[in-house]
């Protein structure tokens, strides 16, 4: 009776540690891009910027106010895109969870069940010892 219950939560767990695993993947890729490019699109910009000030179109004025527009720029970028990621995972945990509630169960009771009523949840153990 429970051989399927069993297996329906082997395949679930199953799927979800492979969606986990290729999920990290896709972030590793996505955090690394994002590493990546940060460092390189500053370079370009900067060596753009170097040449202006070395034709005399630019100031040096004008590459420490880049330099500084930058960092105002960028952190707020990486931020966003941190943040990202764990809405996302709220966003997929959240579908599971919707999932898992609208799943009907496979066990019911018979036609004839007798209510149980409410029950406190409440454990009392008397006369109990625990040894180490």
């Amino acid at each position: 009776m429970f051989a399927l219950e069993k297996q329906r939560f082997e395949d679930s767990v199953e799927k979800t540690r492979k969606d986990s695993t290729r999920w990290c993947q896709k972030e590793a890729y996505r955090t690394a891009v994002t590493k990546l490019l940060v460092p390189i699109t500053f370079f370009g910009l900067a060596c753009v910027i170097l040449e202006f000030v070395s034709r005399g179109a630019a100031t040096a004025d004008d590459f420490v106010f880049f330099i500084q527009y930058w960092d105002s720029l960028i952190y707020p970028i990486t931020n966003l895109s941190t943040q990202y990621r764990w809405i996302m995972t709220n966003v997929v945990d959240a579908e599971r969870l919707l999932f898992l509630l609208q799943t009907k169960p496979s066990i019911t009771d018979k036609e004839d069940a007798t209510d149980l009523g409410t029950v406190i949840g409440r454990v009392e153990l008397q006369e109990c010892q625990f040894f180490l």
